[in-house]
């Protein structure tokens, strides 16, 4: 029976359909009662997709060259420099509204001020510019025209920005420095505005029932430096443009923004190889001894040193780093390019990865590592080898922005960074010593790179493999906690085995789709009747679903062997003409049966899909096998034999084995496909 299943790699979404009871007294008949068509969770995914997106059109914005540019303006001798049309960032109109006297600093609190903050607000317009925006909410936009074309207000920026608020920070520091620069004996005083603000944006979006809504970006702390062009706004320039490329080239692992999973584990004892990377980031960035705080200080000492004399640099232990403020500029698994030539559902190939491995007898070996990790690549892709071209090339030019050259070091990087990006760092302060007295400047906020690599594994090298490697042993941990074949004779009546907590998990995900209680549901199948599955119907456990209280995702969540954070599994109704029911055997366990038997191996009656999603890359599979390669189907890719046997030995040797276990056992009153109570 080695041609049960067949396999293939497709990345999509699931859909939803109806449920019919069939009052049968153990058998099935034509007399049907309709229950409520269920609602999609996709949309409700969608939402908060759209959301994420939203958030990264900010950061993008934020990050942006010319926006950059803005946060700090500096005034020259002759009082220009101003930006056009701002308001309250206005170093003519700062001076006049706040005098700075010699030793006698402006520090004002203005979450109250109504017009402070609408000045404000019209000068955050000017500086992160409509047009800037614009540029990444049309990119964004295009590249997911279909998944958020019900979402979006509409394709253009001004249909979506509703404005920026101020929340619950806005600060202005005034204050006069005395500056004694090192190339020069000579002291001067200085005049500087700092602004301090945690701004966030409305923005326009419609919900999963299509009403309109908003939706407000998370806030981070934000420093605005304004002042007259001097050694002070030098030294800061010089600390923005240097810092960042710094952090990203420390050879020392610990100061640097070069992550691992390995080294961001020490803080996150629960984290995935692949997954959300915001948090576990921040709670890295975050620790109050860490080494990594403790190198940027000596960087920034470093830059500086040479610059001012009297002034060292602090971190504000207070001002933490938000995870959803993480920005991922880009990501290996997500990159289109290197993921668009996987197969499709009309390309079948032989299924011993299905059956030696995702649902092979529990207590079997299945195949090895090598052989595992080979077949994955070949079923997933077209040309039979994953790709990482596309995202290399934003790699390359993300690393090189940063002082990474060209030769083996980038080379190296190339091999193993699966994901790369930005985060804020607002809490460095410089402070200056002497005359002074200790006085503290926070330095604009500074957009920080980081990379991250997979590195589990010593035996692997690359990301690819690293992926592959997580692949096999995330299908083996869900062969012993979701499905796995029967062993014999337990087969003869019910073919596939489901963990305690999968069958905890299907009951609620089949209720909910269908809007019917269990307790109805059994009484139902208690009175004799049986539930017809119409083709469509969908029920789906995971980690990322809508259901609460589930039992797998906690297995998943508390396991190690789980190399993806999110997770799905799927079963989906394919066959009208010879339909799955929802039944109660004369033992009293509840599953599903084939109503009747009616040529089972016909290439369009597969009956059921069983899909695992492993972050954005799912597998489907089919029951029974469609097809028989090339024989059937033209352009049916074909592999070869399977290599490995089952110890089991279910799955037989031949096509024949298939036919004879359904003919033998599916017509059975109470043969189960599986038992789900």
């Amino acid at each position: 029976m080695k041609k049960l299943l067949s396999l293939l790699g497709i990345i999509g979404l699931v859909a939803t359909s109806t449920l019919t009871v069939v009052a049968c007294n153990k058998t099935t008949s034509d007399e049907e009662d309709v229950v409520e068509e269920g609602t999609s969770s996709a949309t409700i995914e969608n939402v908060v997709s759209y959301k994420d997106a939203l958030q990264k059109v900010w950061l993008d914005t934020y990050n942006d060259q010319e926006s950059q540019a803005r946060v700090i303006t500096k005034i020259n001798k002759e009082g220009a420099g101003d930006l056009t049309n701002s308001k309250f960032f206005n170093f003519k109109y700062l001076i006049d509204k706040y005098k700075v006297e010699e030793g006698q600093p402006q520090n004002q609190d203005l979450r109250n001020d109504k017009e402070a903050k609408e000045k404000m607000k019209n000068d955050l317009n000017i500086i992160f510019h409509h047009n800037t925006f614009s540029k990444y909410f049309k990119n964004m936009i295009t590249l997911n025209h279909d998944k958020y074309k019900d979402i979006a207000m509409g394709g253009e920026w001004n249909e979506t920005f509703a404005g920026f608020e101020i929340e619950d920070k806005f600060q202005l520091l005034g204050q006069k420095v005395k500056i004694n620069a090192k190339s020069t004996s000579e002291e001067t005083v200085e005049l500087l505005y700092q602004i301090t603000l945690n701004p966030t944006i409305k923005m326009y979006y419609r919900d999963e029932s299509g009403n309109k809504d908003i939706y407000k970006t998370t806030p981070f702390e934000m420093a605005l430096l304004i002042g007259e062009d001097g050694n002070i706004m030098q030294m800061i320039e010089v600390v923005r443009n240097e810092l960042p490329t710094k952090v990203l080239n420390n050879p020392n692992d610990a100061k640097s923004t070069n992550f691992n999973f390995n080294a961001l584990k020490n803080t996150n004892p629960n984290l995935k190889n692949y997954g959300h990377l915001g948090q576990p980031i921040a709670n890295f960035l975050n620790q109050p001894t860490g080494s990594f705080k403790q190198g940027i200080k000596e960087m920034i000492d470093q830059i500086v040193a040479d610059k001012v004399q009297g002034t060292t640099s602090e971190l504000d232990e207070n001002n933490t780093i938000d995870g959803k403020n993480i920005n991922i500029e880009g990501d290996w698994l997500n990159t289109k390019k290197d993921w668009d030539v996987l197969n499709t559902i009309n390309q079948f190939e032989n299924n011993s990865l299905a059956n030696n491995l995702i649902l092979k007898d529990k207590s079997s070996n299945g195949m090895t590592e090598a052989t595992a990790m080979d077949l994955i690549q070949k079923r997933l892709m077209k040309d039979k080898t994953l790709k990482a071209d596309a995202y290399n090339e934003e790699l390359t030019t993300f690393l090189k922005k940063y002082g990474i050259k060209d030769g083996e070091a980038l080379q190296n990087m190339l091999l193993q960074i699966s994901t790369h990006g930005t985060f804020a760092l607002s809490n460095i302060n410089l402070v200056f010593g002497g005359a002074n007295g200790g006085l503290k400047l926070k330095i604009p906020t500074i957009s920080i790179p980081w990379t991250y690599k997979n590195n589990a594994s010593t035996n692997y090298q690359t990301k690819e493999k690293q992926l592959l490697l997580a692949l096999y042993q995330s299908i083996l941990f869900i062969n012993q906690h979701l499905w796995s074949v029967n062993q014999s004779p337990t087969v003869d009546n019910t073919l596939f085995q489901i963990s305690d907590a999968a069958k905890a998990d299907y009951k609620k995900a089949f209720t909910m789709t269908n809007k019917i209680q269990w307790d109805d549901v059994k009484a139902k199948l208690d009175a004799g009747q049986s539930l017809a599955m119409q083709k469509g119907l969908n029920f789906e456990v995971g980690t990322h679903t809508s259901m609460i209280g589930s039992q797998l995702d906690q297995v998943i969540k508390s396991s190690q062997e789980m190399k993806f954070e999110a997770f799905t599994s799927s079963m989906e109704i394919m066959s009208n003409s010879q339909p799955l029911v929802m039944k109660k055997t004369s033992k009293g366990k509840i599953g599903l049966g084939i109503a009747k038997i009616n040529d089972i191996f016909n290439p369009t009656n597969t009956l059921m899909n069983y899909n695992l999603k492993f972050g954005s890359i799912q597998i489907m599979l089919r029951v029974p096998f469609r097809g028989f390669g090339q024989e059937t189907e033209p352009g049916v890719q074909w592999t070869g034999p399977i290599t490995q046997e089952n110890k089991a030995n279910f799955y037989g040797s031949s096509y024949a084995h298939e036919r004879e276990y359904y003919l033998k056992h599916a017509v059975k009153q109470d043969w189960l496909l599986l038992e789900i109570a």
